[in-house]
């Protein structure tokens, strides 16, 4: 660690950071923007460090940042994530659930489904095409190139992007989120949004479907459900 780690290190040790609490990438806090500075200072001395490590036959052991370095770049990382969080959080406020809960949840647990099934597809690639890579693999007969493939084949997941992984996904979620009490304040705004959502959808059955040339498969169900008397 050099005297400006170490000097950065004592003075994080008196004050914290001011967490970012607003949507803006702008850094006004000189101490978060020395925290940056020196992170990256780090890390660009360690990636010389690698190649020197690379290109020295020599050296045994591979180079690693020191525990105060590390916690440095590691706190450097979260601020910046916490504020590309907030930035594509207004994003979602204002252009995607516009401060609903309900769709808040729908949103964020497709996109998070989606993100891991891009990288379980990606990992199964990138096993597929560590085998297609083999110097000799297109010189071998179609059965000798099935047997290299076949234990890649065996343990993929083919049911990635589909409705049954899904479903599989939200059980899992489901679990790990702990039981909540809602307060009277939060069962009334979701009464309130389940009560504009029903004359919503009333609204438009009454004044907007009749008019449409060609009644869809929802006006009908719903026209039905209004006629059975069922909500």
């Amino acid at each position: 660690m050099d005297a400006r780690s170490r000097k950065l290190h004592e003075l994080n040790k008196q004050s914290v950071i001011e967490e970012p609490t607003e949507a803006r990438f702008l850094i006004e806090d000189k101490k978060e923007m020395q925290l940056h500075h020196t992170s990256q200072q780090i890390l660009e001395r360690h990636l010389k460090d690698l190649e020197d490590f690379r290109n020295n036959l020599n050296v045994s052991t591979c180079p690693e940042l020191s525990d105060v370095d590390r916690a440095i770049v590691d706190e450097s990382t979260r601020l910046i994530f916490k504020r590309f969080w907030l930035m594509f959080d207004l994003f979602g406020k204002s252009f995607i659930y516009y401060n609903n809960a309900s769709a808040e949840w729908v949103f964020w647990t497709r996109f998070i489904w989606l993100l891991e099934e891009t990288q379980k597809f990606h990992v199964q690639s990138t096993s597929e095409q560590a085998v297609f890579d083999a110097p000799d693999f297109f010189n071998l007969c179609a059965g000798e190139q099935d047997e290299r493939l076949k234990p890649v084949y065996e343990g993929w997941d083919k049911t990635l992007f589909s409705e049954e992984s899904f479903h599989r996904y939200l059980e899992d979620a489901l679990k790990k989120i702990p039981l909540q009490k809602l307060s009277p304040e939060e069962i009334a705004e979701i009464e309130r949004q389940e009560k504009e959502d029903i004359e919503f959808d009333n609204r438009i059955l009454k004044e907007k479907c009749p008019t449409c040339p060609k009644p869809c498969e929802w006006f009908k169900t719903e026209l039905e459900k209004q006629q059975n008397g069922n909500s």
